[in-house]
């Protein structure tokens, strides 16, 4: 597995994943796990490779602005450029053309600048978004400034070039979605497999009843330092808080990143309690009454979103929050399209245990899909298959 961030805290999707999909294919096959960034599971690293990352010169993981703004003068994805650069793509080219892998599992498009393009038959990228898709969502439907939308479609359409070159040399593609994998199916990528995200089997499902104080006590979880989470937020404080007047909460927020700008954005708003980072999750689903999900922006599906199926706990959600997991409005989630609705959600959470009851079980049902155990199936299936194919 090449990649270049390390597997983190579980309020970081991307990172969950890494670790869930590494973990996973352990159980059945020898798997060195080589990062870019250092991280907690550098033990089980190539000892080679530590010494050669010690020799490069690497930010943790971030993408600049000014990254993008030169990516997209240039003309080229910023996926293609971001670690494209010669004193530390070369090192990595010469030590993995030197290796003898069976696979290489690329994670996220950021990576394939860092292998040389004679192995690209033996890579399956694995991904967190359509990330072409993403872009051009954020370009239509965004809410940042004119520029930013404007550079959001020009690297969407760059990205797009990019996938469609690398279709014709990976050995395949995991998609987190049948949104996602119908995309790369588009780009003609040689071969397409849902791996969706996943969670593990919760050691506790939350207790369904009455909220048990005088406030509804909401949870917010996603990198904070992530534009989609951060839109997220300020759209909850601006829209859907300050219209539940005749409904009492509270949100806290956890997330991983740079909590600065988040920080501002609940400084006017004494029912937001910002936490930031915290080492596990499992308690504040626990204890809370619901998930809010006010997505606009992003790709792929939300981890958050399974956990908190798992979990027990009610989720009120954009239809966008919920993408890619199938659920249904009212028989997973309560959706929210208007400020009033969250209003009308929050006092179903409040007076309808039983309809809370009954959508949180059809939410076990539905997140008993996205159980490690059941996607590693998945993952075999199509190692075991396309390596069988190309021999």
């Amino acid at each position: 597995m090449l990649s270049w961030y390390a597997p983190g805290c579980r309020d970081s999707g991307e990172r969950v994943r890494l670790a869930g999909v590494v973990a996973e294919l352990a159980h059945s096959h020898e798997v060195d796990c080589l990062f870019l960034e250092p991280g907690p599971d550098d033990e089980n690293t190539a000892s080679e490779w530590v010494a050669l990352r010690s020799k490069l010169r690497l930010r943790p993981y971030c993408i600049p602005a000014i990254s993008i703004a030169r990516a997209t003068i240039l003309g080229r994805s910023v996926y293609s450029e971001l670690l494209n650069r010669r004193n530390l793509a070369k090192p990595i080219r010469e030590w993995l053309s030197a290796q003898s892998y069976d696979v290489i599992l690329a994670n996220q498009l950021y990576v394939m600048p860092l292998i040389p393009p004679g192995l690209h038959s033996q890579v399956i990228l694995d991904t967190h978004n359509a990330d072409s898709v993403r872009l051009m969502r954020l370009a239509n439907e965004g809410h940042g400034s004119g520029f930013q939308r404007l550079a959001a479609y020009l690297q969407s359409v760059m990205t797009r070039r990019l996938e469609s070159q690398l279709a014709k040399t990976l050995m395949g593609v995991w998609a987190v979605s049948d949104a996602d994998a119908e995309h790369f199916n588009a780009m003609a990528f040689r071969r397409v497999s849902v791996v969706p995200n996943g969670t593990q089997v919760p050691k506790r499902v939350r207790q369904v009843g009455m909220v048990a104080g005088p406030e509804i006590r909401l949870l917010f979880v996603g990198s904070l330092g992530y534009n989609a989470n951060l839109d997220a937020l300020q759209w909850f404080r601006d829209k859907w808080g300050s219209a539940a007047n005749d409904v009492s909460w509270r949100l806290t927020v956890i997330g991983s990143g740079d909590i600065s700008r988040a920080r501002h954005i609940v400084a006017t708003e004494p029912r937001i309690s910002l936490v930031g980072r915290v080492d596990s999750v499992d308690d504040y689903y626990l204890t809370a009454d619901a998930l809010v999900v006010p997505m606009r922006q992003g790709g792929g599906t939300r981890l958050k979103v399974i956990e908190a199926l798992a979990a027990g706990l009610p989720i009120i959600s954009t239809e966008m929050g919920m993408e890619g997991v199938g659920a249904q409005s009212d028989e997973h989630y309560l959706q929210v399209r208007s400020p009033e609705e969250f209003n009308a959600a929050l006092k179903v959470i409040r007076d309808s245990p039983l309809a809370v009851e009954r959508m949180t079980r059809q939410g076990l049902r539905l997140a008993s899909q996205f159980m490690w155990p059941v996607i590693r199936k998945t993952m075999e299936s199509s190692l075991r298959d396309w390596r069988g194919s190309d021999a």
